[in-house]
């Protein structure tokens, strides 16, 4: 990488490195089922691959895993986990139990759990759309009123346990940097939050500890307006792309005189943004929207020094 900083292009190699772990270039992890089906929540959190329970995960597999280390506590894993990456995953096997709690012994009831049953054996579909086997054979082995219990039992068991080997592995690989008692001070969602950050980006926060250089101030035209597009046009997820690219400081510059045309300029290592002075709302949240669209990751080709300070482009009109 030819790029120059202070610390930014190391952090960004970092990025990088963690965009293809959870990427579909390696197999180690998956979309999960809501991210496949665009239902429910979490469409956006990966999970670890499904391998059969029978299958041997090869050493160099392994030794990816230890080297993510980011499943970090050692909480179980209960069926609402499941539930919060794949909807439907206990839909079915719920409704059951329920018939069956209710013992209602009405011709309707009872015809339609024979509809689903017969269309059901021992086999389960796995997070990854895989079918596996419950039991031996279990392809040829039909559920039943008599056996449906036993199925239900195994069924939450494969899918609260399908990927326990390779959440181990993930674990040794994170407790030989960080010692596994410190970490079982927290819960999972404490430790997600003080890794990543609150899924919600607090504008308000955001905005009383920036500083703005030269004659700007927060009442100013332009800075105004980049608030507005920030806080009001800016989806979650652009505001966590745009924050992506500026951390981990706080300094605000505005390049002088309109320039609609060019595009803004990040400084990754110093958390600052040089804004050119746009001169609407509308463009301002299209060059900032293209931006972290295109331009999200540090140049590498060794030009940005030479370039005139923003990038000039050629209106779109």
């Amino acid at each position: 990488m030819h790029s120059t900083d202070q610390s930014g292009p190391y952090r960004d190699s970092i990025t990088c490195i963690c965009s293809d772990i959870c990427s579909q270039r390696l197999s180690l992890f998956i979309l999960c089922p809501n991210g496949r089906t665009n239902s429910g929540s979490n469409c956006d959190q990966w999970i670890p691959n499904v391998y059969s329970p029978d299958e041997i995960i090869f050493n160099r597999t392994i030794n990816h895993y230890r080297f993510v280390g980011q499943l970090m506590v050692r909480e179980q894993i209960i069926s609402e986990d499941i539930e919060a990456i794949d909807q439907q995953s206990f839909t079915m096997i719920n409704q059951m139990e329920q018939l069956l709690e209710n013992n209602d012994q009405t011709d309707e009831i009872q015809d339609l759990l024979s509809s689903i049953l017969d269309q059901l054996r021992f086999e389960v579909v796995s997070s990854n759309g895989t079918t596996f086997e419950l039991i031996p054979n279990g392809q040829q082995i039909p559920v039943t009123m008599s056996n449906l219990k036993e199925y239900c039992e195994r069924y939450r068991n494969y899918r609260l346990n399908e990927f326990h080997r390779q959440i181990e592995f993930i674990r040794q690989g994170l407790y030989s940097i960080i010692p596994g008692y410190y970490l079982n001070l927290f819960t999972a969602n404490e430790l997600e939050e003080a890794v990543c950050g609150k899924g919600e980006i607090d504008i308000e926060l955001l905005k009383r500890h920036t500083n703005y250089n030269s004659s700007y101030s927060q009442d100013s035209v332009v800075i105004e307006r980049f608030w507005t597009v920030l806080g009001q046009m800016f989806t979650e997820e652009q505001k966590k792309i745009i924050l992506d690219i500026l951390f981990p400081s706080n300094s605000f510059h505005v390049t002088n005189g309109p320039i609609d045309g060019a595009l803004p300029r990040s400084h990754t290592c110093s958390f600052a943004l040089d804004l050119p002075e746009y001169s609407s709302t509308d463009v301002m949240y299209d060059r900032l929207n293209y931006a972290i669209t295109y331009c999200s990751s540090i140049d590498g080709d060794g030009n940005m020094n030479e370039m005139p300070d923003p990038v000039s482009f050629a209106d779109d009109d």
